[in-house]
């Protein structure tokens, strides 16, 4: 009976959701490029300003710039590795064929994140310990830390699905993928000091759902008091993720040509 029970539990077919999931992981492995593309910029940002931060000590440009390489990171697995691969199977025409399939749309956008999940913990790790061995967090901060990358993350790959939920221009959306982190680093006010933006831009900058991530993270992993509670950014970081994750599955079609 217990062999029997056995063998009727392995022959219960998973659900959508799990085949899915499992199809992703496999194909993310498989294909090593993409895997490697997808933490690619945040790794080569990481060292990069790690070797500056080592050649000019005392200064901590690492500690100050954790938040902002935080969020390449977690852009790049979601615009560049989740949405460019969705605009990629529709260009193909295998979205097409998964319309004809009793799957349904939410349950295939939901199936992505799995995988690429795990590369988002990667990167928080990463960044987080990095901030503890330098001293720079407290315990209440980790726990309001953790709460910012898990909004942040939901944030970025609900604007990533909305990015991918009807283009069939996988090129474009590739150049677009990669443009985003850059104009988001270039938005949070790391790289230029605030003193020299003008005031109408720095506005417009503070506005970008992007910089409230950072302003939220760098209050943690680098100390800098943001302007705004981070309550009410992470109350706002909620906000924009419900809409463009309602958007996306709304608009979200297996094909541009059936619209």
């Amino acid at each position: 009976m217990t062999t029997t029970g056995t063998r009727a539990a392995r022959s219960t077919p998973r659900s959508p959701f799990v085949e899915l999931s499992i199809a992703n992981a496999r194909e993310l492995i498989r294909n090593r490029k993409g895997s490697i593309s997808i933490l690619f910029m945040f790794g080569f940002l990481f060292v990069l300003i790690a070797l500056i931060d080592a050649a000019m000590p005392g200064l901590g440009i690492l500690r100050t710039n954790l938040a902002t390489i935080a969020t390449i990171g977690f852009m790049a697995i979601t615009f560049l590795g989740t949405a460019v691969p969705i605009v990629t199977l529709r260009e193909r025409g295998t979205l097409r064929l998964f319309g004809t399939t009793p799957v349904r749309k939410g349950v295939f956008i939901a199936a992505q994140t799995p995988v690429r999940l795990v590369a988002g913990v990667v990167v928080a790790a990463i960044v987080t310990g990095t901030a503890v061995a330098m001293g720079s967090i407290e315990a209440f901060g980790l726990i309001r830390l953790l709460v910012t990358f898990a909004l942040g993350l939901a944030m970025f790959f609900a604007f990533a699905y909305l990015l991918a939920s009807r283009s069939r221009n996988a090129e474009l959306v590739n150049n677009v993928a990669v443009m985003l982190p850059i104009a988001a680093m270039f938005a949070s006010g790391d790289v230029f000091p605030r003193e020299v933006i003008p005031q109408p831009v720095a506005v417009v900058l503070e506005a970008l759902p992007t910089t409230w991530f950072v302003r939220a993270a760098a209050a943690d992993l680098s100390g800098v008091a943001p302007s705004t509670p981070v309550p009410i950014l992470w109350a706002m970081m909620a906000a924009v993720t419900a809409v463009a994750a309602v958007l996306a599955a709304r608009l979200f079609v297996w094909d541009d040509r059936d619209r």
